[in-house]
């Protein structure tokens, strides 16, 4: 497998781009750490632990960073009024390496990196940037395996876009019902209309 040396193929966003834009609130500011970890992703054949570590810390323009050590939830002041609390701090390790050997499954590209996506998410492994980690994560592991892959920077744009789809609530629902269809079919639904059928 050759190493990746191209530029991941980032949009170029106006300044007025909503919140839920593809890297999240902030874009412009953030741009900097986000181009630095995106160049070091592609110049990578894997990425392993140690490695998403960095790429974490490189997008928080931070000079190091981890795993979180305590324990981290979601849209809410307590743990108990959260619609999700992330794994506990001691099990990250395990979790987290076994979410990214699954790049190694002979499954759909884009099967592997949705279910890391999502999986990643719910771990919850920083206390910050983790939704932008995972999802340059997935941009590297679908160029890794396809090449450049526009269609599926729109994906991951629509999953973010919170005014048409909850990927909070796409997750509660796998973790609490183990019912993938809310985010699969969103994301059938999304990859069509980017197809251009003439």
């Amino acid at each position: 497998m050759r190493v990746l040396s191209m530029a991941l193929p980032l949009p170029r966003w106006p300044r007025t781009t909503p919140a839920h834009s593809f890297f999240g609130r902030g874009w412009d500011d953030r741009f900097a750490g986000l181009a630095s970890a995106a160049a070091r992703a592609f110049q990578s054949r894997k990425i392993q632990r140690r490695e998403l570590v960095d790429l974490n810390a490189l997008i928080l323009g931070k000079p190091q960073a981890g795993f979180r050590t305590g324990p981290v939830w979601i849209e809410a002041p307590h743990p108990a009024l959260s619609s999700h609390v992330g794994s506990p701090a001691p099990r990250l390790d395990a979790l987290v390496d076994a979410i990214l050997t699954m790049v190694r499954r002979p499954w759909p590209t884009t099967l592997i990196a949705m279910v890391s996506l999502v999986r990643l998410l719910q771990v919850h492994p920083f206390f910050d940037g983790n939704g932008r980690t995972v999802r340059l994560y997935v941009c590297w592991l679908v160029r890794q395996r396809l090449g450049p892959s526009p269609l599926f920077l729109r994906l991951l744009d629509a999953l973010w876009n919170r005014a048409e789809f909850s990927i909070l609530a796409a997750c509660v629902a796998i973790r609490d019902r183990d019912d993938w269809s809310p985010i699969l079919e969103y994301c059938l639904a999304t990859t069509a209309r980017g197809w251009a059928f003439d």
